[in-house]
């Protein structure tokens, strides 16, 4: 099971394999463990709704299995849309809001599939920034080139801004 790309009709070549999605989210999960695991602080980590549930899920069992402990992570997710009545408007509305009332306290750790849409992310970095969060990182595994200066301090991979994903539901990535 991999992550599959597509550029304009051509269809079906896989960009990442299940095995180098593996190796990622082993370093990915490395690098979080150990920016985070020895502060003494609460990391919040907050999946964005459908898309990273998944990576969530891998990032978090990686943690784990390293070690980082269990007390300091609290899990969170945030549902986000363009879409309203089946069409793309563009503005992005929160449809799922984070349950803690102030972020004061904790470390912020975003938890995204596919860093493309930059008005997307802004608009959850503006929406977390109201609650004042101690730090706020994101983590991706893919990263589109183009996604607007955007950066993410935990990326998996980068492509090129000809390539859009698309998963087929079957595929857990």
């Amino acid at each position: 099971m991999g992550l599959y790309l597509h550029e304009g009709r051509v269809l079906g070549w896989e960009l990442l394999s299940g095995p180098k999605i593996d190796q990622i989210v082993d370093g990915l999960a490395q690098q979080i463990y150990h920016d985070y695991a020895d502060t003494g602080r609460k990391l919040l980590v907050l999946y964005i709704t459908n898309g990273a549930v998944i990576l969530y899920a891998k990032v978090r069992q990686k943690l784990m299995d390293l070690g980082f402990p269990l007390e300091m992570i609290f899990d969170e997710n945030l549902a986000v849309t363009t879409y309203r009545r089946g069409l793309k408007v563009g503005e992005p509305r929160i449809l799922k809001e984070v349950g803690v009332r102030s972020l004061a306290k904790f470390d912020v750790l975003i938890v995204e599939d596919v860093l493309d849409s930059t008005a997307t992310m802004r608009a959850i970095i503006s929406y977390l920034a109201y609650k004042e969060p101690r730090s706020l990182e994101i983590c991706v595994l893919v990263r589109k080139r183009w996604a607007g200066g955007l950066r993410a301090k935990y990326t998996g991979a980068e492509v090129d801004k000809r390539f859009w994903a698309k998963r087929p539901k079957s595929v857990g990535f």
